[in-house]
């Protein structure tokens, strides 16, 4: 799951985002964080936040394969926009 939210910050004007993965419905990582740029549109700090989400997976996919459990089926990633 990822969401971000558009100037979540008024004074810095800076959007706010986050994630969550599960696995077997047990949350395995999360984040939440103010972005370091400022986003022009809600398209630009929902994107921000998918990318961030992303390399997140692609790392998770990395520690399986190293711990020899690869993930060899979809992930599905919602995006709340």
């Amino acid at each position: 799951f990822s969401d971000s939210n558009f100037i979540g910050d008024k004074a810095t004007s800076k959007s706010t985002y986050g994630y969550l993965y599960k696995l077997a419905s047990r949350p395995i990582s999360w984040k939440t964080k103010r972005a370091t740029t400022i986003a022009l549109s809600t398209l630009e700090a929902e994107t921000n936040g998918l990318t961030e989400a992303i390399r997140k997976v692609q790392w998770i996919i990395g520690l399986f394969s190293k711990l020899h459990r690869p993930i060899d089926y979809p992930i599905t990633l919602y995006g709340d926009n």
